[in-house]
């Protein structure tokens, strides 16, 4: 949460909601309801670089989390999975159910690789950057 606090410096404390609210997906129209502005009024806010930067530093921050909660469950997960291949008790066909589910997810691309865009306002001031649309 640091980089949201250096870079929302620059928004007000409503914005600073705003900007929350929108992490957590809800839509602009709630958003301005909770707030007691206009749609338009957070139409415009997400225009703001700031706003822009903000909403991507808590972006960050909660992929990191959710990426550093995953890497220590990948460890328990692949003991368990290990200790039941290797269960005498455990049938063949569950030990091959386990070993595919296993191959199949190694191939599966990281679901916390997609591209989140800067977190400093400076970076968002170029109108021909895409990458906090596409979050959109």
């Amino acid at each position: 949460m640091g980089a949201m606090i250096k870079e929302s410096q620059g928004l007000s404390e409503a914005q600073q909601l705003a900007v929350q609210m929108v992490v957590t997906g809800k839509p602009g129209v709630a958003i301005a309801k909770a707030l007691e502005i206009t749609p338009e009024t957070v139409s415009r806010w997400r225009q703001l670089p700031e706003f822009q930067a903000a909403v991507n530093a808590l972006l960050l921050d909660a992929r990191d989390s959710m990426r550093e909660r995953m890497r220590g469950m990948c460890t328990l997960a692949l003991d368990t999975v290990e200790a039941s291949l290797q269960d005498p008790e455990l049938s063949k066909k569950d030990k091959i159910t386990a070993a595919f589910k296993v191959l199949e997810l190694c191939s599966v691309k990281d679901v916390t690789s997609s591209k989140i865009g800067s977190p400093y306002a400076i970076d968002l001031q170029d109108k021909n950057s895409l990458d906090f649309l596409m979050l959109y």
